[in-house]
């Protein structure tokens, strides 16, 4: 049986990061890429990244078809 998951951290409910994610300000653009692996890494950081700043947008992906979508 698998754990209930927060849907916007990702982590189980227990040891949900959402109140400890900053909400910070960037003029400049911001896309993180992310191996498709990385997805269900115990840490997933990127997407943690990608939920504190504003003007950040997470692709997750291979190099050759991260452009395609």
């Amino acid at each position: 049986m698998s754990r209930i998951q927060c849907e916007r951290c990702l982590r189980p409910r227990s040891h949900c990061l959402c109140p400890s994610i900053p909400s910070l300000d960037s003029r400049t653009r911001v896309v993180l890429l992310q191996h498709p692996d990385e997805v269900r890494h115990a840490l997933n950081t990127a997407r943690l990244a990608a939920l504190g700043l504003r003007n950040a947008q997470l692709r997750v992906g291979r190099c050759s078809k991260i452009w395609q979508s």
